[in-house]
C-alpha cells in the first residue's frame, strides 16, 4: 500500500507541477519547463542518445525526481516527523523548492547552460511549482488514503 501511496502522490504532485510549469512557460514566452530542459542538460553533458531518447529520459528523470521527494514526504508523515497538514505541505514546498533550485543551480553551472530563460523568473516559478507539488501530494495523502 504504501507504494501505491507513493506513486500515485508522485504522479500526481509532479503532474501538478508540470502543468504549472507549462503554464508559466506559455504566459510569459520563457523556458521553464523541467523535462526539456532536462533534455538540453543532457544533450550538453554528451550522453550518448538520440534527441528523442533525451527528451524521454528528461521526463523520466523529472518524475523520478517526483518520486524521490515524496518518498522523502512519506517518511516524515509515516514517522509522524511531520504531521500531514496543509500547512506541513507548504513548508515541504518551500523546503523542496529551495533543494530544487539549488539543483538547478548545480546542473546549469556543471553543463555551462546558456539561456535567456530569466533565472530569477525561473527560480521563482519553480520554487512555487514546488508548492503546489507538495500540496497535491498532502491531497492525495488526505483524500485517496487514510495516513
Amino acid at each position: 500500500m504504501d507504494i501505491l501511496r507513493i506513486m500515485i502522490g508522485a504522479l500526481v504532485g509532479t503532474t501538478m507541477m508540470t502543468i504549472f510549469s507549462y503554464l508559466i512557460s506559455i504566459a510569459f514566452q520563457k523556458l521553464y519547463k523541467e523535462p526539456v530542459l532536462l533534455k538540453y542538460i543532457l544533450l550538453k553533458s554528451g550522453a550518448d542518445l538520440t534527441k528523442k531518447q533525451t527528451a524521454t529520459a528528461g521526463w523520466i528523470v523529472h518524475y523520478l525526481m517526483g518520486v524521490v521527494f515524496i518518498v522523502i514526504y512519506h517518511f516524515l508523515w509515516k514517522s509522524d516527523v511531520v504531521a500531514l497538514t496543509w500547512l506541513n505541505g507548504l513548508y515541504l514546498g518551500i523546503g523542496s523548492g529551495i533543494v530544487g533550485i539549488l539543483g538547478w543551480i548545480v546542473m546549469f553551472k556543471v553543463s555551462n547552460f546558456k539561456s535567456d530563460i530569466g533565472f530569477t523568473g525561473y527560480f521563482s516559478q519553480l520554487l512555487i511549482a514546488h508548492i503546489i507539488f507538495a500540496l497535491s501530494a498532502v491531497a492525495v495523502y488526505k483524500f485517496l488514503f487514510e495516513c
